[in-house]
Formats: C-alpha cells, structure tokens, sequence
C-alpha cells in the first residue's frame, strides 16, 4: 500500500513560493541568510514546529512576509492537506501579483464575496491555476497529488520531461502525465512499490488514514466514523470535503443507511452494509457513493 511522505507536496509549494520570492528580489543572499537566523522564533510561534524541523528557515521566512499563516489553535500543521484556494492566495503573494477585485468572476462557485476572490482571479490569469470541465474551480477543494506537483513546475518554471515512462495509473493521454513524468524521472516523487502515483488523491492521503469504522449514508451526505477518532467526519459526495463534528447531528435519521465500515480511495467512498456478513464479504457487497 503507498504511504506518502505526510510534508512532501507542502513542502514542494513552501519551496516553490520561496523560490519565487528569493528570484524576484534583488537581494536573494540576504534573504536566505534571513530565512535561516533566529529559527527558535518559529518554535515560539507554532507549537508544533521544533528546532530540528527541515521547514522551520522556510516557514519563518515565509511567515514573516505574509505569504503563509498558521492555524487558530498555534499550529502550523505540516503535514495538513492544502485548499485550492489557500494555495492561490500563496502564489499571488509569493509572485507579488496584484489581485483581481473588479473583473467578472470566472468561475461558477467563486463569486466576489469570496474571502480570496481576487487572489483566485489573479493567480488563474497568470496560469497557474485552472478550473474544472463544469466552469468550477472548487476553492475548498484539497490539492490532489497532480495538482501538487503542477503547481511545483509551473511556480519553478521546471523544463517538462522529454522521455516518456509507463505510470500505470497515469496515462499519456491524462492532462497530468508529462508534469508526473517530469517529477518522477527528477526523484522528486517516486510511486509505490505497486507503481501506482494516485494522481487524485490528496496530497498526503492514505487508505490507512482515511479508513472508518461506520458510516452513514443520508442520501446527500456520507457520515463517516474514523477508527482511531471519537467524532464524526462528514463528507461531501461531490467535492469529497470533510466536515468534523463532536457528535451526531440531532436530525440525521440514521436507520437505513447504516453501515459497519467504509474506505475513501480519493474518489469514491465504498462503505460496507451492516447486514453484510464479513467473513464471506465480497467487492459485490460494497456499496460505492461517487
């Protein structure tokens, strides 16, 4: 089964931003001597970053200019997947774009009410983001593998790779192939040992994270309920993001969708029926939600 490494597509943007900032200023030596002095102000700041962190020059620097923040709680949670549109306000900031305030919107489901509505806008019209067959961009959406190592290119200006390689769960055809190829060949992301890339699924996503031990099905939302957890997880069928609560909503009617256990493979949620016998379960007897 492939395990990613947790801050490895965090880390590609963190790096990608901080590449931009250290290349559009004139003094790039003083910035990174900046980026790597006081480093004990970053553990004071985030809980959850030590001294010994390999981001902690990159987090302060990048902190200090405003281009990234930490989390109410004063974490700064590495290992956290990243929205679309938190990783648009990143760009913007890091390419020191202005955003884009009065324009019409370009997407169905960021209007100009949106908390980055303008970042959006202007980091789609730079190209480094683009939007979905159906005209959505999915601001809430989290970044897939793909998409990660999209950004990484397209932020560094990486020359794509001219020599084709077999990724079996990404085909020549797919949008993503020659940006994956490029990673792969560079050693920047290696498949598993199954010679699987996932290119759907969240950055820092795993079957052994996302497996649950019960799940609801309410005919518009999957309520799921995480084995190592004490509350549940609601996910959105359509955008598949996850909603936690500290316990069952009062008007969710739980007695006919109930199931006893359920895997979300980054596309499709497959949850097993409560009535299933289990030593004689077969994939006939999943129920799959996409």
């Amino acid at each position: 089964m492939y395990r990613p490494n947790k801050n490895l597509f965090k880390l590609l943007i963190i790096i990608s931003c901080l590449f931009l900032c250290l290349i559009l200023t004139s003094n790039a030596a003083s910035i990174a001597a900046t980026a790597s002095e006081d480093q004990t102000a970053v553990k004071t700041q985030f809980k959850d970053i030590t001294e010994n962190d390999p981001l902690l020059p990159f987090i302060r620097y990048l902190t200090e200019k405003g281009i990234i923040n930490g989390f109410p709680d004063g974490t700064f949670q590495p290992g956290a997947n990243v929205t679309r549109s938190q990783a648009a306000k990143a760009v913007v900031l890091a390419k020191g774009l202005q955003p884009l305030k009065n324009v019409y919107p370009s997407f169905k489901d960021v209007n100009s009410k949106h908390w980055v509505f303008g970042e959006i806008e202007a980091a789609a019209q730079a190209g480094f983001f683009k939007g979905y067959p159906d005209g959505a961009f999915r601001p809430d959406k989290k970044i897939s593998r793909a998409e990660a190592v999209s950004l990484f290119i397209r932020l560094t200006g990486g020359t794509l790779a001219e020599n084709d390689i077999t990724i079996k769960d990404v085909a020549p055809g797919n949008w993503a192939y020659w940006i994956v190829a490029t990673v792969v060949q560079a050693g920047l992301v290696k498949p598993g040992e199954d010679q699987l890339f996932h290119p759907d699924w969240p950055a820092d996503f795993s079957l052994g994270q996302y497996a649950f031990r019960g799940a609801i099905y309410d005919g518009q939302n999957i309520w799921m309920v995480p084995c190592f957890a004490d509350r549940v997880v609601k996910i959105d069928k359509d955008t598949g993001v996850m909603t936690g609560y500290g316990s069952w909503p009062d008007s969710l009617n739980r007695n006919d969708w109930s199931f006893q256990g359920g895997v979300f493979d980054g596309q499709n949620v497959w949850l097993i029926p409560c009535g299933a016998d289990i030593a004689e379960l077969t994939i006939g007897l999943w129920l799959r939600i996409s």
